[in-house]
């Protein structure tokens, strides 16, 4: 089983790098989009909140090595329930793969008599012939004797019970990963983005504060908006007062070539 769940550590940790990369560049994204006008307060900013994030991101490593640890040793559970129920499963599979003959005969109608074969210890070649229903199928399978490890006993082992430990295993393989598929990333995601998100306003707000109260920040300097976006800006109010002059001569010429009667042109001359 340890062999299944020591696979499990290297995708665990690929999963929470990408998720790790992922949120840097959302974190940079929002960060252009919010502070870039101000470049002194959006690398402020910027400090202290990945700052703050590498801190949830080493929480984060930290439960997510945990929960591999807990996989790997030991091997437990308490979901009996669905423990057993995909013992069953996989002990059927397995006895079907060894009895295909008698996966046949269950199909058989019951009026029809078969031979079945029945194989003893003593004489493996020695097949004896007997009637047998489909509602009453009982294969044999043989039994394997091997001497135990250094006393010296001997013990028998028959193919049924290598069948229910082939079906543990793969029992506690799948009640194990469907565990494990949503740990992994609601640990990531309740230690890192969670409590990143919903914590790095307060760290915004301590931080500005105490900075500014022992003077190693000045709110004024890094509220200078970016000398090339000024400039920018003010080219901009410019251009855009010379377009409301040419807006307002061209209404005023407008409204002096739709005036047909003199009267009307003298009284706007007056206007003017």
């Amino acid at each position: 089983m340890q062999e299944y769940t020591n696979l499990w550590g290297d995708p665990a940790r690929a999963c929470f790098k990408d998720i790790v990369a992922n949120t840097s560049r959302f974190l940079e994204k929002l960060l252009s989009q919010h502070f870039g006008q101000f470049t002194r307060l959006e690398e402020y900013v910027k400090s202290l909140a990945f700052e703050d994030r590498n801190r949830r991101r080493d929480i984060a490593d930290k439960m997510l090595q945990m929960i591999l640890r807990l996989e790997t040793n030991p091997v437990f559970t308490q979901n009996f329930r669905d423990l057993e129920s995909e013992e069953k499963r996989w002990l059927s599979i397995y006895r079907n793969a060894r009895e295909p003959q008698a996966c046949a005969i269950s199909s058989i109608p019951a009026m029809h008599h078969y031979p079945s074969p029945t194989v003893t210890r003593n004489s493996p070649r020695n097949v004896q012939t007997r009637s047998v229903d489909s509602d009453d199928i009982d294969h044999h399978f043989p039994s394997v004797t091997f001497s135990q490890d250094l006393r010296g006993n001997v013990q028998t082992w028959s193919v049924e019970d290598e069948l229910k430990v082939m079906a543990t295993v793969q029992a506690y393989f799948h009640v194990a990963h469907k565990r494990f598929i949503d740990y992994v990333p609601l640990a990531i995601e309740n230690e890192l983005n969670q409590a990143f998100a919903f914590g790095i306003e307060e760290v915004l707000f301590k931080s500005i504060f105490e900075d500014s109260e022992h003077g190693r920040l000045s709110l004024q300097d890094i509220l200078t908006e970016d000398p090339a976006l000024a400039s920018k800006r003010k080219e901009l109010g410019e251009k855009k007062t010379r377009l409301s002059q040419i807006e307002e001569k061209l209404d005023t010429f407008m409204l002096k070539s739709q005036l047909t009667s003199p009267n009307d042109h003298e009284w706007f001359m007056e206007v003017a």
